[in-house]
């Protein structure tokens, strides 16, 4: 769910900012739509 992945890319941001450009970009920009639009941020 919307809140566990959250939690898992907070979890991960180390390794998610080690991969290459595509991955992180593929793994952020839901996170921070996540973040900005979800009800109650």
């Amino acid at each position: 769910d919307l809140e566990a992945d959250a939690d898992w890319y907070l979890n991960n941001l180390n390794t998610v900012f080690n991969n290459d450009p595509e991955v992180r970009e593929f793994v952020l920009k839901p996170y921070f739509t996540y973040i900005w639009f979800s009800p109650g941020a």
